[in-house]
């Protein structure tokens, strides 16, 4: 395409950091509605330092699981079985968020009851 590796690699990391961030963002925003008043700041300190370290594992997770698969520099083989677990372990949020309240009203109630 004509288009220099460096430029390629400097204007697409940025765009995929902007990108995470967007997507970060409306966690962030239950975060801070979810937490009592005046802790705000303190909480979404502990989230971005949670974010730096899951950036940190999430490259050693990723090395393990390919080493468990038998995913080598040549042989792709368990290549499949890796996409699996990982998409897996992608959606697994997915049934944890059912435990999140739906307003803080609900939560009331269930410590009434």
């Amino acid at each position: 395409m004509g288009v220099p590796d460096l430029l390629y690699v400097v204007v697409f990391s940025g765009l995929l950091e902007v990108l995470f961030f967007f997507k970060l963002l409306p966690f962030n925003i239950l975060m801070a509605q979810l937490c009592p008043s005046g802790c705000e700041g303190s909480l979404m300190a502990f989230v971005a330092s949670a974010t730096a370290l899951s950036f940190i594992m999430s490259g050693y997770l990723g090395v393990a699981l390919s080493s468990f698969v038998g995913v080598t520099g040549s042989d792709f083989s368990g290549l499949p079985r890796a996409l699996l677990i990982q998409a897996v372990c992608t959606v697994l949020p997915i049934y944890w968020s059912s435990w999140i309240p739906d307003d803080k009203t609900t939560s009331k109630n269930r410590k009434n009851e």
